[in-house]
Order: C-alpha cells, then structure tokens, then sequence
C-alpha cells in the first residue's frame, strides 16, 4: 500500500510497481491515437515526398560532370560527405516512421535545453545560408535554398556540400 500511496503522489517514482503507474487506454484513447496515427502517417509521407522532390530539383539543377566522381584527392571526402548526406537521410526516414517529429519538437520546446538546442540549429543554419550566398553570389539562389535548408535543416545542408564540394573546397579551403 505504501507504493500504492507514494506512486499517486509522485507518479514519476521509480520504485513504484509497474501496474500503478500506467493507466490501461480505453477504447477513445485508442481510436483517437489511430486518427492521429493516420494523420501523423499522411503528413509524413507527404514531407519526405517534398524532400524527394527537392533532391531531385537540387541534383537536377546543381548537376555538373563530376556530382558522382570520387577520384583524386578529395575524392575520399567527397565520398564521406554523400555517405553521410545518404546515412542521415535514412537514419531520419527510420527516426519520422517511429515517432511523430511536432510532438517531438513540442516535448523539447518545453525544456530549456530543447529550446537552447534549436535555437543552435537554426543559428548554425543561417550561418550555412551565409556560406549558400557567399559561394554563389545570388540572392535568387539562396532564396531557392532558403525553405529547404529552414524545412530539412542538415539533410539540406549535407546536400548542398556534396553537390558543390568541389567549388567549395576551391572556394573556402585552398
């Protein structure tokens, strides 16, 4: 009974037996979770459609005759970077098919360290979009990036490296 007593008093205890801190849903609790499941499920398939889309225009548009050329010497790390934009591209499809990202986000927003990280996010992505308009000078390009990269935040960028490694290593690092 003590258990019993603490665990409505502190829900979140620890040592309080299993069958006492969750409640069984009811058959409301359930269908309304499958309504949003359905919901959740359409607005997803619909996000990672806009991504393929933007793939898709972003390869189309940025293609020059070594987009997929990993030979000489900074074709290792050309190689490394689509690893990484393809390795993270499908970690994020695993991540959307378990849990719903606006929930998500809407937990961390509620903690003051989910807050300080996305505002970190968003800062280091306007700096990414600096770096968008000092490689290409235009500002119709980096409007053309601008959604994406605030919509896809690192998938975006990770795309825009490895589609212009090469001028940007030119650019920026030699």
């Amino acid at each position: 009974m003590l258990t019993l007593s603490l665990s409505k008093c502190i829900p979140k205890l620890r040592f309080a037996h299993p069958c006492y801190k969750y409640r069984t849903p009811s058959r409301k609790d359930a269908q309304t979770k499958n309504e949003a499941g359905g919901f959740a499920m359409k607005a997803n398939l619909i996000s990672w459609g806009v991504f393929a889309a933007f793939v898709a225009c972003a390869v189309g548009f940025g293609w020059h005759a070594a987009l997929f050329r990993f030979d000489g010497t900074m074709g290792a790390a050309k190689l490394v970077v689509w690893l990484a934009f393809l390795l993270f591209t499908a970690y994020s499809i695993y991540c959307s098919s378990r849990e719903n990202i606006f929930k998500t986000i809407r937990t961390m927003a509620r903690l003051h360290w989910g807050r300080q990280i996305g505002t970190d996010l968003y800062f280091g992505l306007l700096l990414f979009l600096a770096v968008i308009y000092l490689h290409q000078g235009s500002v119709l390009v980096l409007a053309a990036w601008l959604i994406p990269v605030l919509l896809f935040a690192n998938l975006a960028t990770l795309l825009y490296v490895a589609i212009h490694f090469e001028t940007l290593v030119a650019r920026f690092v030699t």
